[in-house]
């Protein structure tokens, strides 16, 4: 009977109606029992409209048709279906006495099972609005009761790994959850086993055969970056008459119903909106994900007791989401929206949302709305003592009848609900972006790398440095050594008595490039405080070099460039000694880094071959990153 009705079943979704399902018209295998459905000569094309003739056998004709002469296409198959298990139990057709047993539901045979006769009562009622839905035919609880479950300590293969079966945790409509260990590394997952009669297979993008729409709908919505909040699918398996889905095992973890009645159906205001975030943010992503879940209820969420952390499970009753309306619900009554019931259809993001609603009404409240709420919720007057404001108004905006005035589900989680008892983050939570820090160009540290060996080396200078960059005080300076042959500082005659002095354009070099950092940059790195530029001195505003500085523009922009001015008291050399020793000491702050050029200038009364400087004149330094081809500054032996 399961393969009989999968078949007429498939045959209804692809717009046929078989019409003469009988005994003659069913082939079966000997030794596999495999049953296949032949004969379309009655057929119809499946319509939403009424059938006003019969070409089928007259014992299987739906009596709505000998009392209105008219029947419609899947009531009338779900009569077949029950007149042909009477058949194929009782050896004959039912008569009118035991019609009538049937459809008052106190049919009985002894040697059936009591789901036998419920489920034979359930398709033989005369008021084909009271028949079972031929969906629902083959998750009755009397193909359960005979389906070949795995047994403890069996192993499993899907190819990649072999998994160890445990103890049953749960049933649900769709099939039986396991606890498992995969044996190459003992990690605990479950195990679903669920049948594949009447069950739709999707085609997924990646896999080239169709694969069982839970299947299907869990690889959609676990694609992309992980959601902690849905439940991953590890691996799993088809077989010719079954699929086992391999999924993550939270521990701890119960279903939240089981939560909900531990704790006696009472639960905070704030531990209600931590988990209502949660699904909210699981639903949002499978709709993102082209997903609708059709199921949001309390036992298709997991919840971990300590954490609460929370997981969305159980796909069975999913669609794929589109823009189109659906003509058919599949979840749990209760969280059905209201415009179904009105219109016969409802969209998919829509009722997503009337779900979340109900559920967040029966966490609140501890039951589900009744219409008097309902009226008061979508009148937007509904409150209940103990809850904020914010709480009344979200979901007075959720349980809106109207599915165009109720809230949009990327609105959801933005609502100030939830902002009301936010003082942490949360995981996946999206922030704003934070203000741009204070860029300091990059020049900055590839001086420092350049120049700090000048300043910490004890052979050349007395001053130590220390992180963050701070330019040396004037130095106290101690009597010196020999300066190693590395250092790149000439010793006089090659003795030393005492240490030569560090030249002032050391210093002069700070004053003279520091606000080079400090000026904008093609070139520019984050930096985390407290690398901060000192203060003093005050450096005047950066201005184009001048023609004879000799540096070379950036596609028409002048690089950075400061002016100190010099004490001619600080200096008895003659200009062209001067500028020499500047250069050398220059050159050592440039290796493989920047083109640096000192040159003096004067206030124009006097020739650059003086020999002497006055206190006008000035020590301008050019610091600026090797154009391309160009070749920093080494120094040389003079």
């Amino acid at each position: 009977m399961q393969q009989i009705t999968l078949a007429a079943q498939t045959c209804c979704q692809h717009g046929v109606l078989h019409r003469d399902i009988k005994l003659e018209n069913l082939l079966i295998n000997l030794d596999t029992l495999d049953v296949k459905l032949i004969d379309f000569g009655c057929g119809e094309i499946m319509t939403n409209a009424g059938y006003t003739s019969f070409a089928g056998t007259e014992p299987y004709c739906p009596p709505e048709f000998d009392l209105n002469g008219m029947y419609h296409g899947e009531p009338a198959t779900v009569w077949s279906l029950g007149t042909l298990l009477f058949e194929l139990l009782c050896g004959q057709n039912p008569d009118s006495e035991q019609l009538d047993k049937l459809n008052d539901n106190i049919w009985t045979k002894e040697g059936l099972s009591q789901e036998c006769c419920e489920l034979l009562c359930s398709l033989l009622q005369r008021n084909p609005e009271k028949r079972l839905e031929l969906d629902s035919v083959c998750r009755h609880n009397w193909f359960k009761k005979f389906k070949c479950q795995p047994e403890n300590n069996e192993i499993i293969d899907t190819g990649f790994y072999s998994y160890e079966i445990g103890r049953k945790l749960g049933e649900g409509a769709y099939g039986s959850v396991y606890a498992g260990i995969r044996l190459k590394d003992g990690l605990e997952v479950a195990l679903k086993f669920a049948h594949k009669v009447g069950i739709e297979c999707i085609d997924i993008e990646g896999h080239p055969e169709p694969v069982p729409k839970e299947i299907g709908l869990l690889i959609l919505a676990n694609k992309g970056p992980r959601v902690p909040q849905i439940i991953q699918l590890l691996d799993w398996v088809e077989e010719p008459e079954r699929y086992i889905m391999v999924l993550e095992l939270p521990k701890p973890c119960e279903n939240l119903f089981e939560f909900y009645e531990r704790l006696e159906g009472y639960i905070e205001e704030s531990t209600v909106k931590h988990i209502i975030q949660q699904v909210t943010l699981a639903v949002q992503t499978c709709c993102q994900r082209g997903v609708l879940h059709s199921d949001i209820k309390m036992r298709n969420l997991l919840i971990n007791p300590d954490t609460l952390e929370v997981k969305l499970i159980d796909f069975g009753c999913g669609k794929i989401l589109t823009n189109a309306g659906y003509m058919s619900y599949a979840g749990t009554e209760v969280f059905c929206p209201p415009e179904f019931d009105l219109n016969g259809i409802y969209h998919g993001e829509p009722a997503t949302v009337w779900s979340l609603g109900t559920l967040l009404f029966a966490l609140l409240c501890g039951q589900f709305p009744e219409s008097e709420e309902l009226d008061k919720l979508n009148d937007n007057i509904w409150t209940m003592d103990g809850l904020s404001q914010e709480c009344c108004e979200l979901l007075c905006s959720l349980l809106q009848r109207n599915p165009e005035k109720r809230l949009d589900l990327d609105s959801v989680c933005r609502h100030n609900w939830f902002k009301k008892f936010k003082c942490q983050p949360e995981n996946n939570e999206i922030i704003e972006k934070a203000p741009e820090r204070r860029k300091i160009p990059g020049c900055f540290h590839r001086l420092w790398n350049a120049t700090k060996g000048v300043f910490s080396s004890s052979s050349s200078s007395a001053v130590n440095v220390v992180e963050p960059f701070i330019p040396p005080a004037d130095p106290v300076l101690e009597p010196s050594s020999p300066a190693p042959v590395h250092s790149g500082v000439k010793t006089n005659n090659e003795k030393a008595p005492e240490r030569r002095k560090i030249p002032g354009c050391f210093h002069r070099l700070w004053n003279a490039t520091k606000g080079v950092f400090s000026s904008s940059s093609s070139s520019a790195v984050n930096v985390v405080e407290p690398f901060i530029p000192p203060a003093d001195p005050v450096l005047e505003p950066s201005s184009p070099a001048p023609v004879h500085s000799g540096v070379k523009t950036n596609n028409g922009r002048p690089r950075s460039w400061r002016t100190a001015s010099t004490d001619s008291s600080a200096w008895s050399l003659p200009e062209v000694h001067v500028e020499r020793r500047c250069r050398e000491s220059l050159s050592l702050c440039s290796r493989g880094t920047y083109i640096v050029e000192g040159r003096w200038s004067g206030d124009g009364s006097e020739s650059p071959n003086q020999q002497g400087l006055s206190r006008s004149d000035s020590l301008e330094v050019f610091l600026c990153p090797p154009l391309p081809g160009q070749v920093p500054v080494e120094p040389k032996e003079r």
